[in-house]
């Protein structure tokens, strides 16, 4: 099988990435930072916001792009990042696969838990509303934009990723280290 991944750089992108070439499949990995490309990843470059025709036939398209939320101050300048570079890469992805010849069999494609808000003292499913802060209505935006595709596609809402070596969870120890 022949995968897609935006954002496939990032930690839950990497994991993903090595299972699948784990399993036989070739992976395809857009970045703005492309290393280098070896028998089963191929690391493209892109703008994140258009999808190279480089990238040839896909079987599954997996969008994981997004600046990270945890990386800088939410100042009105870098929400607009925040959201923006969700949107173009999920519009990319949704543009890709309207317009391949060869259609993929499945798009999936990255949300957050945070689309429930902060707000929210119930326990929450699927089927509860969005909250009202920002991160919920990025989520919102985010999960529109993924509907635009033209085959199967599957929104998965990730909660905080942990990994002992990087993301959140260093973030979190260091101050019990302390």
């Amino acid at each position: 099988m022949r995968i897609l991944i935006t954002g496939g750089t990032g930690l839950v992108g990497k994991h993903l990435t090595h299972a699948f070439i784990e399993r036989g499949d070739e992976v395809v990995v857009l970045t703005r930072k492309p290393s280098h490309s070896s028998k089963s990843v191929d690391y493209v470059h892109w703008n994140g916001k258009i999808i190279p025709e480089a990238v040839g036939n896909i079987d599954v398209v997996i969008n994981l792009a997004g600046a990270s939320i945890i990386d800088h101050p939410w100042t009105n300048a870098y929400k607009k990042i925040i959201l923006e570079s969700r949107l173009h890469a999920t519009q990319a992805c949704s543009h890709f696969i309207n317009t391949s010849e060869y259609k993929p069999q499945l798009f999936i494609s990255a949300s957050a838990v945070g689309y429930y808000g902060t707000q929210n003292p119930q326990v929450v499913d699927e089927s509860a509303p969005p909250g009202k802060d920002f991160l919920a209505q990025t989520c919102v935006k985010w999960e529109e934009a993924a509907k635009n595709a033209s085959i199967r596609t599957v929104i998965t809402r990730i909660g905080i990723v942990m990994d002992k070596t990087e993301g959140a969870f260093p973030r979190l120890l260091a101050p019990f280290k302390f």
